[in-house]
């Protein structure tokens, strides 16, 4: 496939004395002609900063589609916009034919041996069904992407093309072909699980991660190419759950509840009549549901995750004593509260993390988790680990002790208590129903309904870019009764927080090792819990 395109470039851009125009090549060589002129430019040989972008020609070519590539360099060549010292052009002196010769040379040498190219010829080849789905299988046997078994290797030979769909399913399905290898977007997220007793950090997970051994002393130059080559990687040493920041969404609405209970606003027992669009400021803003949830308590509005009940919290606590709306008011009461659970600083962890940070702007949307909020999971694993607790607030611990090389203790690591979180048995008797409820008799209680034990949580589903899908967020503790453990999950863009309220499922069962959760068993690390 390769070598005919090679030859419908040499006789595109050098036998045809006029050579097809960009819009009349088909779509496939319109796309590899385009990656040529990138690869040019991206190579230093295209000189893009010197390009005069009101040019006629580079218009006709660029925006207009209506000369052909070869008509576009044999101009950029007499302009002075290609850099002949990268080409093998002989004598400085070579003439335009010879420069626009080697300038040919040069693009079929690197083409030859381009991956990105090579990708956008496998494309068309798939797509073109030149190469069928049975062979795509059987080439993740051959190239050792999946473990080889004989039978599957020979069912796959002769496959149609259902057959073949549903092996490629069944592997994703198993991870053994994983998010990153398939470049998902999405395919990055972080899971923190912390004990709420004690500020220790039990497990702190990124997707898509990578083998720290094979990047201690000695770097393996191979396995550090492919991870810098990996397109669902672009930061492979990031660590995206200290690192990402994004708005916690609804996970935030626990902050307000507590705001507005403790400032008065709200009553635990006062019902609030919520409807779809909240207009009693501009500007008019829509709850998630089209649905109005009617009458809610604090507990039913946390269970429903509703919008308006919580645009009203932010409206009620901008009110000065004259009843006046005073936005920065609300917000002041918002942040006061947000900073009691540690989201005016970092988590404590000995590890670099992005700076939190409070919204200041807009209290009716700061409520629900919007306005400029923006934090890490690990500082929302600190956050709902307090909550969680009643109020402790500590930092939180990656460490246990220090020793040195014979295995004497040098340093023991513990958790420091910030503060201690001081609210009505009313207002945390709310805000753990609402939890609840989230998980028995809300959104994502088919999710959690076979596990042995109680789970309390809270949903989020932020939205910060209109072009990309909704970050994904979900923080919870359990057992419910008496808790231990606070997980968060956060899965940039990933459309809706079910699906991190899924990997927060898993993460209890693996925690409490659940080998399947319709069990009724349960098994934790170095004590029994009670089962309700």
């Amino acid at each position: 496939k390769k070598i005919t395109f090679m030859k419908k470039v040499r006789e595109e851009l050098l036998l045809k004395e006029e050579p097809f125009i960009y819009s009349k090549l088909d779509e496939e060589y319109q796309i590899y002609m385009s990656y040529t002129y990138s690869m040019l430019a991206k190579a230093g040989v295209l000189l893009t900063n010197e390009i005069d972008t009101s040019d006629s020609v580079y218009k006709a070519w660029r925006e207009e589609d209506s000369i052909s590539l070869k008509e576009f360099l044999r101009y950029a060549i007499s302009c002075g916009w290609i850099d002949t010292s990268k080409l093998d052009a002989g004598s400085k002196y070579s003439d335009m034919q010879q420069i626009y010769e080697s300038l040919v040379d040069y693009i079929e040498m690197r083409l030859r041996a381009d991956t990105g190219f090579a990708k956008k010829v496998y494309r068309y080849m798939i797509q073109n069904y030149t190469i069928s789905p049975a062979q795509i299988c059987s080439l993740l046997f051959e190239q050792e992407v999946i473990v080889y078994n004989e039978d599957d290797y020979n069912r796959l030979k002769h496959a149609n093309t259902n057959v073949a769909y549903q092996f490629f399913m069944d592997k994703i399905r198993n991870l053994e072909i994983t998010p990153a290898q398939l470049a998902l977007d999405p395919c990055s997220g972080s899971v923190c699980i912390t004990d709420v007793n004690t500020g220790a950090i039990k497990a702190l997970v990124i997707y898509p991660t990578y083998d720290n051994n094979k990047l201690s002393g000695y770097i393996d130059a191979e396995y550090w190419n492919k991870l810098a080559n990996d397109e669902s990687n672009a930061k492979p040493l990031y660590n995206r759950a200290t690192m990402t920041e994004t708005a916690p969404g609804s996970t935030f609405k626990m902050i307000s509840a507590i705001a507005g209970l403790e400032e008065g606003v709200i009553t635990p027992t006062e019902r609030i009549r919520a409807t779809v669009f909240f207009d009693t400021v501009p500007p008019t803003l829509k709850c998630w549901s089209s649905v109005p949830h009617g009458w809610e308590t604090v507990v039913d509005a946390i269970k429903n995750s509703c919008n308006y009940y919580f645009y009203e919290v932010g409206y009620r606590l901008s009110l000065d004593e004259s009843g006046v709306y005073t936005p920065d008011l609300g917000n002041e009461k918002i942040r006061k509260y947000a900073a009691m659970f540690g989201l005016d600083d970092v988590s404590g962890i000995e590890l670099s993390e992005a700076q939190p940070h409070i919204s200041t702007e807009y209290p009716i949307q700061s409520a629900i988790g919007q306005g400029n909020n923006n934090f890490t999971n690990v500082q929302l694993s600190r956050y709902v680990a307090t909550v969680a607790n009643g109020g402790t607030n500590r930092k939180l611990t990656l460490l246990e002790k220090r020793t040195d090389s014979e295995g004497n203790i040098q340093e023991l690591y513990s958790a420091e208590i910030t503060n201690i979180i001081e609210l009505k048995d009313s207002t945390w008797e709310s805000v753990h129903e609402g939890m609840r409820q989230v998980v028995s008799n809300g959104s994502v209680r088919s999710i959690f309904a076979k596990l042995p034990f109680s789970v309390a949580g809270k949903t989020g589903t932020a939205q910060e870019n209109p072009l990309r899908p909704n970050h994904a967020v979900f923080v919870a503790y359990a057992p419910y009764e008496n808790p231990e453990i606070a997980v968060s999950v956060l899965i940039p863009n990933g459309y809706t927080s079910s699906y991190a309220a899924e990997v927060a499922r898993n993460s209890f069962m693996l925690y409490y090792n659940l080998e399947d959760a319709e069990t009724k068993e349960s098994v934790t690390p170095g004590n029994t819990i009670v089962i309700d």
